[in-house]
């Protein structure tokens, strides 16, 4: 029996190593953090719909939603990237369209605690000395925006021209994938969405310089930050990933990856090519 069990466990590991490659260890680390994710979740919606009673409730709701949709989403997505139905464009363009739903949302949310646009306009108008100047060298080149009504429909024009940008884009997704075609000028796509992130990242940034002295003491400002950071490193991040494929960076690291997973002999038959690993690396930091 002794001598049964060391043979017994070093075939199981064997197995193991036969079955499991470097992409499976990602999707089980990605899949496990992204049941952490959903729990952690659950429980703070579930306490708003117990508990918050406010005007605030839905929008609230829907902000915190993006964590369990966007963990399940690119979980499936890790799981299911070497599909030849290629489920996880399907999956990405629900996700990017809920991106867009959460972004929404956050302007409701801080429109409603600053008591409607219209509170805003009329007390940013109150109290300006002139027209808003754009941030840093911006001020140089564009002209400066009219204080009041003027700034707050710049700003909502800003940020919410990426919303409308996210929805036709997972539109043109989900279609594309539902006919099977991928369009040579699909990647400019990529381009049109980075500069609609930019000018709306830019103008939720002017509107939270020039807001800053009335929000309340809610944490809005950290708000602020957190939807920046959810909504819009998600892009960036899966930008950068591009960058890196485009300069061999991300070659060079498959190729690392590839020997480490020899020397420990795991499954390399069926590594992932270079377009899979690079957006199978994006779920996975979102899982993360």
């Amino acid at each position: 029996m002794v001598s049964f069990l060391p043979a017994h466990c070093m075939s199981l590991v064997g197995l193991w190593r036969e079955l499991i490659g470097p992409q499976n260890i990602a999707q089980i680390i990605g899949s496990f953090a992204a049941v952490l994710a959903v729990l952690g979740s659950t429980v703070h919606i579930a306490h708003h719909l117990m508990h918050n009673k406010t005007k605030l409730r839905k929008c609230t709701i829907r902000i915190l939603l993006i964590v369990p949709i966007f963990a399940i989403v690119s979980s499936t997505c890790l799981a299911l990237e070497a599909s030849p139905r290629r489920w996880s464009v399907l999956l990405k363009g629900i996700r990017d369209f809920y991106e867009a739903v959460a972004l929404a949302s956050f302007m409701q949310f801080v429109f409603t605690v600053l008591d409607g646009p219209r509170q805003v306009a009329s007390t940013l108008r109150a109290e300006s000395a002139g027209p808003v100047e754009h941030l840093g060298p911006l001020k140089h080149f564009l002209p400066n925006l009219g204080a009041g009504p003027r700034f707050v429909a710049a700003v909502m024009t800003g940020i919410l021209q990426y919303v409308a940008v996210t929805v036709v884009l997972s539109v043109l997704n989900i279609s594309f994938w539902m006919l099977s075609l991928k369009p040579f000028w699909f990647g400019f796509l990529n381009i049109l969405k980075a500069a609609s992130c930019g000018v709306a990242l830019y103008f939720l940034t002017l509107f939270s310089h020039e807001v800053y002295n009335h929000l309340p003491s809610i944490g809005l400002m950290f708000k602020f930050i957190a939807i920046k950071g959810i909504v819009f490193f998600t892009f960036w991040q899966g930008f950068v990933l591009a960058m890196l494929a485009q300069l061999g960076i991300l070659r060079e690291i498959m190729h690392y990856i590839f020997l480490v997973s020899e020397q420990h002999q795991l499954n390399v038959e069926k590594i992932w090519t270079e377009i899979q690993v690079e957006a199978g690396a994006n779920d996975f930091l979102l899982c993360i």
